[in-house]
């Protein structure tokens, strides 16, 4: 969309210019004093806002001419108030960046600053107010959604590619931040417009031989769509394999036929139900026998939660033996076994957040152990104790129990990784 208008841009991945063992706030503020460029959009999610904002605090000391703006799914659910508690961000733009960041360019280019033309959802600073977009700005569905430009990405450094089909979800999970960042309800693109991607993506020296993963969450809903994709990825000429998301109902025989024969090597499970007696009418035995069934020819990667407010302790049981039993089940059966998360803008954050910062209760989804630890990062840290409200996903959710399950979740993964019958499985990831 930039381009297009015949805008200079370039983009910069955080992820792959610090190492893990060195991320903090000091290294990306670093990062973004040596970017040249006078207007600076940074994209976060829960995990890493904390520590962008006070990235940006500490630039802005030495980038007095710089103009930050936040973007992304964090942004899309507390960018208001994030502007309002802290006026070193310049601008915030909510939901979809393609269409509302021409109109913030065009205003902070203009002498007359005529803030009718920012487009809804955009807040901008102004000296010391805070200013609110309310041009016309429809939801982009179909051929609206741009293809990506892959000219300013480094293919290099990645070991796969993504493409998205749709924007949205159709489910309302109450732990899921997805329809508070991009509306309610599914988008779906055109499938020319996909294929199209997929032959840019082609181009690129690096990815004719990788990976490529279909990052839908709803990517089965609509299966007659996903038989059109597959179709269509068969007649092309490059030596492609991909993964994508699946509900454990998507598991019959005659999918699975459909998506191998196109190609696809692997699926993403979530059997995140409050209570695991049984999935949308699925028990225990079903859910393991067609999981069972799919690794004999593909991977499985399975993803459950624990910490529900409403789950007892028969329920937590119920998680942690369905989770053993998949661990053991196949060495081709991935587990993830994550504890609940108050992201931004979801159900948790609204009504089960517990108020009181605790270092060693943060969900790993959020801020895994393989990060540096953040009192290792004072200001980090003291924006979260702080700001509760705004950075949610750092904090546990409310729950009974909460220190007997997590011991009892410590305890099992010991347990399996140390036992001499079951294999721990490794996941070589290329480029770290």
């Amino acid at each position: 969309v930039l381009r297009q208008e015949e805008i200079k841009v370039s983009l910069l991945n955080l992820a792959s210019e610090i190492s893990p063992g060195e991320f903090n706030s000091v290294k990306i503020c670093d990062l973004l004093c040596q970017i040249k460029a006078k207007l600076i959009g940074l994209s976060v999610w829960d995990s890493t806002v904390p520590s962008v904002v006070a990235a940006i605090r500490m630039a802005k000391q030495r980038r007095t001419d710089a103009t930050f703006i936040l973007g992304g799914p964090a942004a899309s659910t507390i960018g208001k108030e994030l502007m309002a508690r802290f006026p070193w961000i310049d601008a915030v733009v909510q939901g979809e960046g393609e269409s509302a960041i021409l109109s913030v360019i065009r205003y902070l280019s203009s002498t007359k600053k005529d803030v009718s033309a920012l487009a809804k959802g955009v807040f901008i600073r102004a000296g010391t107010k805070v200013l609110e977009g309310a041009a016309s700005r429809p939801q982009l569905n179909g051929e609206r959604i741009p293809i990506p430009n892959y000219t300013v990405i480094d293919e290099t450094k990645y070991g796969r590619a993504e493409i998205s089909m749709s924007r949205g979800c159709a489910h309302r999970c109450k732990f899921c931040s997805v329809n508070s960042a991009w509306g309610k309800g599914v988008r779906f693109r055109n499938l020319e417009d996909a294929i199209l991607e997929i032959h840019e993506l082609k181009k690129h020296e690096n990815v004719d031989s990788s990976l490529l993963h279909v990052l839908d969450d709803s990517f089965m809903s609509h299966f007659d769509k996903v038989t059109a994709f597959c179709r269509e990825l068969k007649r092309l000429s490059w030596r492609q394999h991909f993964t994508c998301y699946a509900r454990i109902d998507d598991l019959s025989e005659e999918r699975l036929d459909y998506l191998i024969d196109a190609g696809c090597r692997g699926v993403f499970i979530g059997l995140e139900a409050p209570r695991l007696k049984g999935v949308k009418g699925f028990s225990k035995d079903e859910i393991l026998r067609r999981i069972g069934s799919a690794s004999d020819r593909i991977n499985v990667f399975t993803s459950m939660i624990w910490g529900d407010p409403s789950e007892t302790r028969g329920d937590f049981e119920a998680t942690i033996s369905l989770a053993e039993e998949l661990f053991k089940l196949s060495d081709r059966v991935a587990v993830n076994l994550f504890q609940l998360a108050p992201l931004s803008g979801t159900f948790y954050c609204r009504h089960y957040r517990e108020p009181k910062f605790d270092k060693d209760t943060i969900p790993g989804l959020v801020y895994p152990e393989y990060l540096p630890g953040l009192n290792q990062d004072p200001d980090v840290f003291s924006l979260i104790e702080a700001n509760g409200d705004l950075f949610p996903a750092f904090y546990r959710v409310r729950t009974e129990d909460y220190f007997w399950k997590k011991q009892r979740v410590d305890d099992k993964i010991t347990a399996l990784l140390s036992g001499s019958n079951v294999p721990v499985k490794v996941v070589a990831c290329k480029r770290g």
